[in-house]
């Protein structure tokens, strides 16, 4: 990747306020998301729940909002992401408000993944196609600075949750989340500008006169019209050429839904988030009661769930830009092998106390966040960025199946054998297969060429 196209991206109009917006969203929301593990025990207290119902809730808002990132993803590809923001930051907030009031299990469900349900819509599927509609050859390092926003959002919003749930209860703190939503990224979402193209295609909300501030891109000297230079690594060039992988093609182009679904690496990729993704959800809704199982308070555990996503802030950044450098399959699979280790490491957390924790903290955030920056850049490289949104929500369904079951399994052996242990020790196991399974994915090749890796 050569410094002059960098500083070309980089330096357009408007590019690092996208980026700082991009950050804002997914601070609000990651924060907003990863509060469920908060808010666990003392909704199952309140509404006399057993964790196996309680986490089916969550589980089911979780496959819910998998189910619905491919019509946030479609909404932002053909309108900009913009026309998906609006609309979801407008029903989060009032959804968390709804939320407040359920008094039964019914109400709950139905509140909860209603509440998913517009998340999506500010979560990681039309955020990636934002950036990687703006960004080209600095995709990765976008990527990692918009992402390391959930990482921060968690720091922060995990912990006060932690101290809003212990003092005021988590009706209150549920109506506070609400009106702080809409107060922080309201504001945020009006002021943002969608791609160049996206306005030019008619994107929600932009002038089109904004569309002049980015100069189109230019042949390169020494290319012919129509081919792009690749500087990325395992890059080449763009459609084109007839026989080059389809995820190679630039400026906007790639495979269609239909083409990444014709490929045996779609499925694949696929696999493998299930497989990873299965045992990450479990942990992550299950680690702040797990910790209260052995005498941890609700602060304590809530601020070292907040600190699995401060070092998941090094996870994006490192893996990030990483992936500019090095094979992305390799850098993932090494996420997963940090994310086996991190809940052995959980696992030993009530014998060895806080040097465990800490281990926990440090390798299983920095995995989760290396893997969340990881995906839409794995997507883009394998399939282009013509069909992100769909192709990457499509995929996304896998991982959300596998997150679904991952914290519903996880409650329901917690009832039946009244401990963590065995879900923690097939965790384990799960992210072990996904880190082999994740060496085997390459880019698909057209024509019969060998794939890049």
């Amino acid at each position: 990747m050569t410094t002059a196209r960098a500083s070309s991206e980089l330096g357009r109009p408007g590019a690092w306020w996208v980026i700082a917006g991009a950050f804002v969203i997914y601070f609000t929301s990651g924060g907003l998301f990863n509060t469920a593990t908060v808010f666990f025990k003392a909704i199952a207290g309140d509404l006399g729940l057993g964790r196996g119902v309680l986490s089916g809730a969550f589980s089911l808002g979780f496959l819910v909002a998998g189910l619905a990132a491919p019509l946030w993803g479609s909404l932002a590809d053909r309108r900009g992401a913009k026309a998906a923001f609006l609309p979801a930051v407008v029903l989060v907030g009032v959804l968390c408000v709804a939320l407040s009031r359920v008094t039964s299990a019914l109400t709950l469900y139905i509140g909860y993944i209603s509440l998913t349900l517009a998340s999506a819509g500010i979560s990681l599927v039309p955020v990636s196609v934002l950036i990687s509609r703006w960004f080209d050859a600095t995709r990765g390092r976008a990527m990692g600075v918009a992402f390391m926003g959930e990482g921060f959002g968690a720091m922060a919003v995990v912990p006060l949750a932690g101290y809003l749930v212990a003092h005021v209860g988590w009706r209150t703190s549920y109506v506070i989340a609400g009106v702080g939503v809409v107060a922080i990224l309201l504001p945020v979402v009006v002021l943002l500008r969608n791609a160049p193209e996206d306005t030019a295609a008619g994107g929600a909300g932009e002038d089109p006169a904004a569309s002049d501030a980015v100069e189109p891109q230019r042949p390169r000297a020494g290319l012919p019209s129509g081919r792009a230079a690749t500087d990325s690594v395992g890059a080449s060039p763009n459609d084109a050429d007839p026989a080059a992988p389809i995820g190679a093609r630039r400026d906007g182009g790639g495979a269609t839904r239909g083409e990444a679904m014709r490929t045996p690496v779609f499925w694949l990729v696929a696999a493998t988030w299930f497989m990873a993704m299965t045992p990450l959800a479990g942990v992550s809704l299950h680690q702040v009661p797990f910790l209260t199982d052995h005498g941890f308070s609700v602060e304590s555990a809530s601020l070292a769930a907040g600190m699995v996503g401060g070092t998941g802030i090094l996870g994006r950044l490192v893996f990030g830009l990483l992936s500019e450098r090095l094979p992305i399959r390799w850098i993932y699979a090494c996420c997963y092998l940090f994310m086996a280790l991190g809940i052995a490491a959980l696992a030993w957390t009530p014998e060895m106390g806080v040097v465990a924790l800490g281990t926990y903290v440090t390798l299983f955030g920095i995995a989760v966040g290396g893997a969340f920056a990881l995906a839409p850049l794995q997507v883009a490289h394998l399939f282009g960025v013509r069909a992100l949104g769909e192709v990457f929500g499509l995929l996304g369904l896998a991982a959300t199946l596998g997150g679904a079951i991952g914290g519903a399994g996880a409650g329901l052996l917690y009832d039946r054998l009244g401990s963590y242990d065995l879900v923690l020790a097939v965790a384990v196991g799960m992210s072990l297969v996904a880190t082999v399974m994740m060496t085997r994915v390459q880019r698909p090749a057209r024509r019969g060429v060998a794939a890049a890796s």
